[in-house]
């Protein structure tokens, strides 16, 4: 068994992801071409900012897809509204770098946490 991690899977491309769904579960697929097919088990990781539900009633993405892929859903709030995990990355990015030059990772000051928790951060955009 395996797993396909696929990001952005409703944009326009992502057929790819499509496919493996269609090979997933101990299917069957002819890989490269070939005649003979191979027994296919795997599991598919696959995130989204997009509305999958509203793209599937616009025609804009696959039902049969949806549908294996809304089987488990995880939230993950954006970055932005998660303040406290900003200043855990920060400290965290501040430790690797540290280490990577051979130096001991200096705290960083509560008026400097509370500055990375107010970040504007954007995010992506589709």
């Amino acid at each position: 068994m395996g797993y396909l991690v696929s990001r952005r899977v409703a944009e326009p491309g992502a057929v790819a992801a499509g496919q493996a769904a269609d090979r997933a579960g101990g299917s069957r697929a002819a890989p490269g071409g070939r005649r003979a097919a191979d027994s296919v088990d795997a599991r598919i990781i696959a995130a989204t900012s997009s509305d999958l539900g509203a793209l599937v009633v616009a025609g804009k993405f696959r039902e049969d897809l949806h549908h294996r892929l809304d089987l488990f859903r995880v939230r993950l709030p954006p970055l932005r509204e998660r303040g406290d995990d900003i200043v855990v990355l920060a400290e965290k990015l501040l430790f690797q770098v540290c280490r990577r030059y051979g130096q001991k990772p200096p705290a960083i000051p509560a008026d400097g946490q509370a500055r990375f928790a107010r970040l504007p951060l954007a995010g992506q955009r589709a």
